[in-house]
């Protein structure tokens, strides 16, 4: 992950992408991946990506209109800049005509609110194109509804938790001084009955492990990360756009628990906003005039403006931290010093729990 210093971070993102209307640029990108390309391919490809980027710089800046425009222009912006991807990924192959999601008119008119909404994903298009991008692990056959993606963005868990008096699926962390491998775990509600409820076996799986305690200070948790953590952390853990992490618990799509990337599902956001205000008037007018009127302009101002962070990192292939100062950065983690972590936590709880502190070492 680098992190870029910046005194204006929306300049600094912006200028970056814009290195890719330089079409010698975009060759170098490309022969990195495929140094076999014949010349007549790479001149094509090179100026279908140049323009791909360029009209998705001039779309997002028209972005700035009203609230029955904007999902359209934002959603044909980042339409583009993932077919520039795609492309960038995968100069000898070709885009596929559609979006790649779909909704369904019988099931909209039952939805009452935004987050009942089911998207459904096809076969071919740009959304599938994009998953072989990020590498995300939907099946295509699957359904998901917008309500579990709100839950995972980072970026929405404090109103998520507002409009839904529930707990996200996404929780804040602070590294403990002094205690590698360890973090603080912030949670949006004092619901621990609900907390405790949650599956977490996507953290486990991958070394992380989440602790829950309540004392007179309120409800608190702990992550604690073990030597199968090692190389994981793209599994269980989102940035915000300052660089704050956050874990997650993913969630449950077709009985099995996945991660979705924020671009995929800022892709899914956009897509679902733009095919409501453009033929389905009365649906986004509703939802616009009830409680959903927060996430929507969250989604169409804030988390806008930082979409272009994504979508910099989706072409360049690489994490960026945006900041106006250098943060202090987390070391590297040495496994031994984890491994006496561990050790001194189990020798606390068998303490607690009045058992032999032989079995610290067993």
């Amino acid at each position: 992950m680098k992190t870029i210093i910046t005194d204006n971070i929306e300049c600094e993102y912006k200028n970056m992408i814009a290195a890719f209307l330089d079409t010698d640029f975009i060759m170098q990108k490309i022969l990195q991946s495929y140094p076999n390309l014949s010349g007549a391919k790479q001149k094509s490809v090179s100026e279908d990506i140049r323009f791909y980027v360029n009209q998705g710089l001039e779309l997002y800046s028209v972005s700035d209109t009203s609230v029955n425009t904007i999902p359209l222009t934002l959603f044909y912006s980042l339409n583009n800049f993932v077919k520039a991807a795609y492309l960038l990924r995968f100069p000898n192959l070709s885009l596929a005509g559609s979006h790649g999601l779909d909704l369904k008119t019988n099931e909209l008119e039952k939805c009452n609110s935004l987050g009942e909404i089911p998207v459904h994903f096809t076969q071919k298009g740009t959304f599938p194109n994009l998953m072989e991008v990020t590498k995300d692990k939907f099946n295509l056959t699957d359904v998901v509804v917008l309500k579990d993606l709100f839950s995972v963005f980072p970026e929405l868990c404090g109103i998520y938790s507002l409009i839904y008096s529930e707990e996200p699926n996404v929780f804040l962390l602070q590294a403990k001084t002094g205690d590698i491998g360890t973090y603080n775990v912030f949670y949006e509600t004092d619901d621990e009955e609900a907390i405790l409820k949650k599956n977490t076996s996507l953290l486990d799986e991958n070394g992380y492990h989440m602790y829950i305690d309540k004392n007179y200070l309120g409800l608190r948790g702990e992550l604690l990360l073990t030597a199968d953590s090692w190389g994981k952390e793209e599994n269980v853990i989102y940035y915000d756009s300052y660089g704050n992490k956050y874990c997650t618990v993913g969630i449950e799509v077709a009985n099995k628990i996945v991660k979705p990337s924020k671009v995929c599902i800022l892709y899914i956001f956009y897509y679902v906003f733009s095919m409501l205000v453009r033929y389905h008037p009365h649906l986004w007018m509703k939802y616009c005039n009830s409680k959903d009127v927060s996430i929507i302009s969250k989604l169409m101002t804030t988390v806008k403006n930082i979409s272009l962070i994504e979508v910099i990192q989706l072409l360049c292939d690489e994490k960026y931290i945006f900041t106006s100062k250098i943060a202090d950065i987390e070391k590297d983690f040495d496994y031994s010093d984890i491994l006496k972590n561990i050790l001194k936590e189990v020798e606390r709880e068998n303490r607690r729990l009045g058992k032999s502190i032989l079995l610290n070492y067993i």
